[in-house]
C-alpha cells in the first residue's frame, strides 16, 4: 500500500490525467442520463457507456507511461492495474444499478399471451 501512495505522489501528472478523464466520463454520463416520460431514471445513455469501458485501459496505459522497467514487467503491471481497476469500477457500477435504478416492469408472460390468443381464436374442428 505504501508503494501505491508513493507512486501517486511521484507521478502526479498521470494521476491528474486519469482524474480528468474519469471526471469527464462521469460528466458526460450525468448530462446524458436517460429518463422515461414519467421522469423516472432509466439508465445510462449509449454515448457514455464506451467511456466507462475505456477507463481500465486508460489506467493501464498511464501505469505503463509512468513506469520504466523491462517490457514484460511493464505489460504485467499495465494489465494488472487495468484489471483491478475494472473489476472494482464495474462492481461499483453494478451496485449502483441494483440499489438505485428501479426494476424494469415486465410485460405479460408467454403463457398469458398464449392463453389470450387461444381465447380469441376459435379453431373449427
Amino acid at each position: 500500500m505504501r508503494e501505491i501512495w508513493h507512486g501517486i505522489r511521484t507521478h502526479r501528472l498521470a494521476v491528474l490525467l486519469f482524474l480528468m478523464f474519469w471526471a469527464s466520463a462521469w460528466l458526460v454520463t450525468v448530462i446524458t442520463w436517460e429518463r422515461d416520460a414519467a421522469g423516472y431514471s432509466v439508465g445510462m445513455n449509449s454515448i457514455a457507456i464506451p467511456l466507462h469501458f475505456v477507463l481500465p485501459f486508460v489506467v493501464g496505459g498511464l501505469v505503463g507511461l509512468s513506469r520504466s522497467t523491462t517490457p514484460t514487467a511493464l505489460w504485467k503491471a499495465c494489465a494488472l492495474a487495468g484489471l483491478v481497476f475494472g473489476v472494482i469500477y464495474f462492481a461499483v457500477l453494478w451496485l449502483v444499478d441494483v440499489l438505485w435504478l428501479p426494476e424494469v416492469e415486465s410485460g405479460p408472460g408467454f403463457s398469458e399471451l398464449a392463453a389470450d390468443v387461444s381465447d380469441r381464436v376459435s379453431i373449427p374442428w
